[in-house]
């Protein structure tokens, strides 16, 4: 998966998440009916959901998305499939439900997420270039 610094943004998805523990969001993958209350603190478009959940992603089906140090503008973007950990933000955009680590939500915070030709495409306020 290749990454890109900006992009223009279309086709928003309105997000809901809330910070859970673990057993909620393995709960909620059980049960669809829990609701999530909070704001997500990233936004994914509808073109990095089809892309997402296109991929075969064995038994899970949670999109842990993670920051850390390093890369050209400061910020390396992680993204897996995996079980929620405790403190995690859990937000569901459609059928994908995001996990955002609870130590990168400060690094993601008001990002958006796009993919354009299987190039995942990040526009981040908190990176400056």
């Amino acid at each position: 998966m290749k990454l890109k610094g900006t992009s223009v943004l279309t086709s928003l998805l309105v997000a809901t998440s809330s910070l859970v523990s673990a057993a909620a969001i393995n709960q909620m993958n059980e049960d669809p009916a829990i609701s999530l209350r909070a704001a997500c603190p990233v936004t994914l478009t509808q073109s990095a959901v089809d892309y997402f959940l296109s991929l075969d992603t064995g038994e899970f089906r949670n999109l842990r998305i993670g920051a850390r140090g390093g890369g050209c503008s400061g910020i390396q973007y992680s993204f897996q499939f995996g079980a929620a950990e405790d403190g995690d933000y859990v937000c569901s955009f459609g059928q994908l439900p995001v996990l955002i680590e609870h130590f990168s939500e400060p690094y993601l915070s008001g990002a958006t997420f796009d993919v354009v030709n299987s190039v995942v495409v990040v526009n981040n306020p908190n990176c400056r270039v």
